[in-house]
């Protein structure tokens, strides 16, 4: 399986996905003007990759800027991490914000909160 890496863009993140480590990184904006064209292929790969996944999954996930529509996109990527750590494959999300932005924060509680899986906050400077 060939790892998923997708460069940023003004309105698009930058994806890392890694089939060896076991690391699936997005961070950046998130304002594509056609969201289901961008978060599709990444829930096929995550689809993909957990038929024979490593060892512990590592969610990174640092936005920038996210817009409603992305926000959906990203809260069905996490529920859908949620079925494979339910089957106990070990799995976590790093959530990334800045100090200051109490709404990226807030969001990524409300994230854990309606998927149940196991997050780690963390404060960038």
């Amino acid at each position: 399986m060939k790892d998923l890496i997708i460069d940023e863009t003004p309105n698009t993140p930058k994806v890392y996905f890694s089939q060896s480590d076991g690391i699936l990184e997005i961070m950046g904006k998130s304002i594509p003007e056609k969201p289901d064209d961008f978060y599709n292929p990444l829930m096929d790969w995550i689809k993909q990759y957990f038929e024979n996944p490593a060892e512990f999954t590592l969610i990174k996930i640092n936005f920038e800027y996210i817009n409603s529509s992305s926000t959906k996109h990203v809260l069905l990527l996490i529920r859908s991490i949620k079925q494979y750590n339910e089957r106990g494959i070990e799995c976590r999300v790093d959530w990334y914000y800045e100090e200051d932005d109490v709404p990226m924060l807030n969001m990524g509680r409300h994230f854990m909160n309606s998927t149940g899986v196991p997050f780690v906050f963390k404060v960038i400077s």
